[in-house]
């Protein structure tokens, strides 16, 4: 159970390709038989039953999808990125993700002007991830989709053997375990099966059932395979080879089981390489600030914060401090619930909220500030949105030498980020970023409005120094 309210999933990648239903995400894997938005032709449904009761929330954009495609600008302005078939060979994907970008946004900003005001995340996604040519060809023909994955989608053989070698063949650089890009596809189909399968809404939670007898530094060649599929497989009774094998759930489970441990595995890795040595490990109490938290990501998965104490068995006290706008107000030490053998061991795990920005709170504090042993901001995107409102922190995180790191979703994203800390004067540890972080979440994420590309929660290392 989740420490927070109900957060609603956001609809997976199928369903802004037309293969799950809008409103319940049942897949065509599921059986489900789907007929589409006739007013928009971008959604479709499992059931009239499902449609009418999404009806009130599609009502407004499935409005302006048909009032923006109906206006002859709407078309002006988008073909301007379009490819010809003279453009398409040879075969770039640079090329066609720089066009396919700048027509998304263009698209984006149309329909919402149509509807009057900013689309919601999941009404962006429609938009983002709706099918595109690999080739980036606009011909006015039906798409159709790779046979092995159906994430990926051309609007004929001839161009579908021009992008098929990058689809199929290479190893895709923003994946793992020199995964191609139509395996990952594969696996974000099982992904999305699994967690249609939890019925959760706030999505899939898990952590090792067990505490270390000692702090065990993360190996450099250490895996989230290694680290904890091993105690993954004894949960679901899969300890052997062989019953690893037979289980389709255990690769799904273990992929969503990254997106949440990936912050206290983060946390790990990044107190291990700004110390020299582990004393860290033998505090009475440890103390975390984490900047930027939200309630849909850190403050849903704060109980899995657990693991650090399950890795660091000499810690008595965890203390975390959540700073960020969006919170609310719980500023006073709060006792959380803890695993009975932490519990039999009386050591505790106590949060406080602030709703306001780090330098703020480091400012009201004042003299009763008191430095943690770690500052970590996750996915901060400082140098992208909300950049104003990070200045504050980074000047003071750098003036103040707090031990600090950062993540990001991409390498865009955390190569940026690390310029503003490098501008600040921060001296940057080279195995905290900008790189990829080997702690960040498996389950990717397709970048949006591209025909390549993914993404992931804590995916990049920023920076880390002190």
């Amino acid at each position: 159970m989740s420490e927070v309210g109900k957060i609603q999933r956001v609809p997976p990648v199928t369903v802004n390709v037309g293969q799950a239903c809008r409103k319940c995400m049942k897949a065509v894997e599921e059986g489900a038989m789907l007929k589409i938005c006739t007013g928009c032709r971008r959604i479709r449904y499992c059931s009239a039953e499902c449609q009418k009761a999404d009806w009130k929330t599609h009502k407004g954009l499935c409005k302006a999808f048909r009032e923006a495609e109906g206006d002859t600008q709407f078309y002006t302005v988008l073909s301007q990125y379009a490819l010809g078939d003279g453009d398409i060979a040879p075969y770039s994907a640079d090329r066609v993700n720089y066009m396919a970008g700048q027509m998304g946004v263009k698209e984006l900003h149309l329909v919402s002007t149509r509807l009057g005001r900013e689309l919601t995340i999941p009404e962006r996604n429609i938009v983002c991830w709706q099918p595109r040519c690999m080739t980036w060809c606009t011909e006015p023909v039906p798409l159709s989709s790779c046979p092995d994955c159906h994430l990926s989608f051309y609007c004929k053989p001839e161009h579908w053997q021009d992008a098929r070698r990058v689809h199929t063949e290479v190893p895709d650089p923003d994946g793992h375990n020199e995964l191609t890009q139509c395996a990952l596809h594969r696996q974000i189909r099982l992904d999305v099966l699994f967690l249609n399968s939890t019925g959760d809404s706030e999505g899939f939670q898990y952590a090792p059932d067990r505490t270390k007898e000692k702090w065990v530094p993360l190996a450099d060649d250490a895996t989230w395979e290694s680290e904890v599929g091993p105690v993954l497989a004894e949960s679901i009774n899969a300890a052997t080879p062989e019953a690893v094998g037979k289980s389709m759930a255990l690769g799904p489970m273990l992929r969503c089981a990254t997106d949440g441990l990936s912050m206290p595995l983060t946390i790990l890795y990044a107190l291990e390489h700004l110390n020299s040595d582990d004393a860290w490990t033998r505090k009475q109490t440890l103390s975390i600030h984490i900047l930027g938290a939200t309630l849909g990501k850190e403050i849903i998965n704060a109980q899995l914060f657990e693991e650090i104490m399950h890795q660091c068995p000499e810690v008595k006290n965890l203390q975390i401090t959540f700073c960020g706008p969006e919170l609310p107000t719980a500023e006073n030490w709060l006792d959380m619930e803890t695993c009975p053998r932490c519990e039999s061991s009386r050591r505790k795990r106590q949060q406080r909220l602030y709703t306001r920005t780090y330098h703020d709170y480091a400012l009201r504090q004042g003299s009763a500030f008191e430095a943690p042993d770690l500052a970590v901001a996750f996915n901060s995107g400082c140098s992208h949105e909300a950049r104003d409102s990070w200045e504050g922190t980074i000047k003071m995180l750098v003036a103040r030498k707090i031990p600090t790191v950062f993540t990001s979703y991409n390498r865009e994203e955390a190569e940026g980020d690390a310029r503003r800390f490098i501008d600040a004067g921060a001296t940057l540890n080279s195995a905290l970023g900008p790189r990829r972080n080997p702690w960040g979440s498996q389950a990717l994420i397709k970048e949006p409005h591209l025909v390549t590309g993914f993404y992931s929660t804590n995916g990049w290392l920023t920076c880390g120094f002190r």
